[in-house]
């Protein structure tokens, strides 16, 4: 079988359209490699230019510390303590003198007991004798007597610094309400209680009102 000449053209046309594209796929890969960028160097005798300077670093002063009322060990400073332990006293003395200033002929002045956990035994007796004068005046048969006694503010008035004292001295302002069959009347008066440091509590050891 003879091939026609369009034939043998076709061929010859596929046949170089197969080596053209090996062709190509062997050549590529020349082309997209990359060509590595070599930095030129310095000419002979031409000078670089020096390095910019660094910036001079500023020196940085730290802040004082805040004055803390903690020591660094974490316990509390002489004047914390000593704060402290003087708004303690404080309000102590504002409960004992508003307890030990009110109480009634009808309970038989028995609220003056409830201060005795405070006291020593001093003010303990002084108390006992105190119930005993009221029943007396005012006996549980009679006309209903009361009076209740109002802390208004305390002072330290002697022992200071508690931290390092035995004793001290608060005077508390107070009003006090006298009630006589459902009448009462009212006046302004002064607790002064002294304190004794007796197994490292305060205790009252006198107590006086002016």
């Amino acid at each position: 079988m003879t091939l026609s000449r369009r034939s043998i053209a076709a061929l010859l046309i596929l046949v170089v359209v197969i080596f053209l594209a090996l062709l190509v796929w062997v050549v590529r890969p020349l082309f997209t490699a990359k060509t590595p960028v070599v930095q030129p160097s310095a000419l002979p005798g031409e000078i670089q230019p020096a390095p910019s300077p660094a910036a001079p670093v500023t020196p940085v002063t730290p802040a004082a510390p805040t004055p803390s009322p903690y020591t660094p060990s974490g316990g509390l400073t002489d004047q914390e303590q000593e704060r402290q332990a003087e708004e303690a006293l404080k309000r102590q003395a504002l409960a004992f003198a508003a307890r030990v200033g009110s109480y009634s002929s009808v309970d038989g002045f028995a609220t003056l007991h409830e201060v005795y956990d405070q006291a020593l035994p001093a003010v303990q007796n002084f108390l006992n004798q105190t119930t005993a004068d009221l029943a007396k005046q005012h006996p549980a048969t009679g006309a209903s007597w009361g009076q209740t006694t109002t802390a208004l503010a305390p002072q330290i008035t002697g022992g200071l610094p508690l931290n390092s004292s035995q004793t001290a001295e608060v005077t508390v302002e107070t009003r006090v309400t006298i009630e006589t069959n459902g009448q009462s009347t009212a006046n302004f008066q002064k607790t002064v209680l002294t304190y004794t440091k007796t197994d490292g509590t305060w205790l009252v050891s006198r107590v006086t009102w002016e």
